[in-house]
């Protein structure tokens, strides 16, 4: 069984884990051509090298031309279920999909099919979610193992104003998981 272990010191975010994926091997015209059953035209990558603190990585950056402000679950489900993906990668993506509104849902006393998704409804998203599982199928990987999620500390502003990190529904994301916590 082919394994990946992603070290998530500085958090994980679906550019950090594109990047990590096209760094380990996966050819960024690869990606392209996955990403490009997704039949979303409003979006391109970049892909580089970047060096940070004396450290060499891949960045991929997902740019975004215009983007629906937000999308309620079954819009994300038809946007994957209308993509040539293989069936894993759909189901995989709608699962994961269905986790965060479940979170979303729990935390702002609604529904799975009422939450709708703000940054994590967008194209960005989307490609983030769908690129990094076809990325992981087509190097073969099976199993992921992850360093523990360094929890973060402070406020960031989003959809709903000034939230405290980590944020709510990632907490709830993380639930059962191992953490450790930032200075």
């Amino acid at each position: 069984m082919r394994t990946a272990y992603f070290d998530c010191i500085a958090g994980a975010s679906g550019d950090m884990m594109l990047g990590a994926l096209v760094d380990a091997g996966l050819p960024g015209d690869q990606l392209e051509a996955e990403l490009s059953k997704l039949r979303l035209k409003d979006f391109h990558l970049h892909i580089g090298r970047v060096s940070k603190n004396a450290f060499s990585a891949v960045k991929v950056d997902v740019h975004v031309h215009d983007d629906t402000p937000e999308r309620h679950l079954a819009d994300i489900r038809k946007v994957v279920d209308d993509s040539s993906l293989s069936d894993h990668v759909k189901e995989t993506a709608t699962r994961i999909f269905t986790r965060i509104c479940e979170a979303e849902a729990a935390i702002h006393d609604s529904t799975v099919d009422k939450v709708h998704l703000h940054e994590v409804g967008g194209v960005d998203a989307i490609v983030d979610v769908c690129g990094t599982l076809a990325g992981l199928e087509a190097m073969g990987i099976e199993q992921i193992q992850v360093s523990p999620f360094p929890l973060g500390r402070g406020f960031v502003t989003g959809a709903h104003g000034q939230i405290p990190l980590p944020a709510p529904a990632a907490l709830a994301l993380m639930k059962g998981c191992p953490v450790v916590g930032t200075p």
